[in-house]
């Protein structure tokens, strides 16, 4: 987990750099994998920090994103595996496309819920 962002991170900032390469890896930016996880362990330190006293606030707060931002992973994962830059014969079938479409829905509906009961009606604060 520690290590996996700041490498996600460098390999995206390659992609801006230049296009990917089949059959090549993936040149890893040394300076940007050191900058993510420095940025990693102080972003850490600091919400440890924070929430020092209440551990039931930060559960509170990973829950609440995470809940907020999975319909957003779902639908960019549905764009990309469903676009041009996925070989074919990769591409999910009909069938999966449609279950992807739904759990985005179902995804999409328990956020938009949650924000009616926790912000809108203050049911959950």
């Amino acid at each position: 987990m520690v290590d996996g962002f700041p490498r996600a991170l460098a390999t995206l900032t390659a992609r801006f750099i230049g296009p990917e390469e089949p059959g090549r890896p993936d040149p890893i930016s040394r300076g940007v994998y050191w900058a993510a996880l420095a940025t990693l362990f102080v972003g850490s330190l600091a919400v440890i920090e924070f929430f020092l006293g209440s551990l039931k606030a930060m559960a509170d707060l990973a829950a609440t994103l995470s809940l907020l931002i999975a319909p957003v992973l779902a639908w960019l994962n549905h764009r990309i595996m469903t676009s041009e830059a996925v070989p074919a014969k990769a591409r999910p079938g009909h069938s999966m496309r449609m279950y992807s479409v739904f759990g985005i829905v179902v995804s999409l509906s328990m956020a938009m819920y949650f924000v009616t009961m926790r912000w809108v009606m203050g049911a959950g604060a």
